[in-house]
């Protein structure tokens, strides 16, 4: 694997790869964002967005957590 780095603004969804990029428009990428701005986690984990990776490893904690308060004397839990 190898890397390159350059700098860009999401615009609509979407990356424009830079021009002395080019051969890179048709390759299957592995993106890592760096973000300057911390104040742009928080609305990501007010979603609660989790990667596939993360589902898989933890989903019997995720369906707990979902599931209407356990302290409530409910037969649906």
């Amino acid at each position: 694997m190898y890397a390159i780095e350059f700098e860009a603004d999401v615009q609509d969804g979407l990356i424009k790869i830079p021009s002395q990029y080019k051969e890179l428009e048709s390759k299957h990428l592995r993106i890592i964002a760096l973000l300057d701005d911390s104040e742009m986690i928080k609305p990501m984990q007010e979603n609660k967005q989790y990667t596939d990776e993360y589902i898989n490893d933890h989903w019997r904690e995720l369906l707990i957590t979902a599931t209407t308060d356990p302290l409530q004397n409910d037969d649906k839990t």
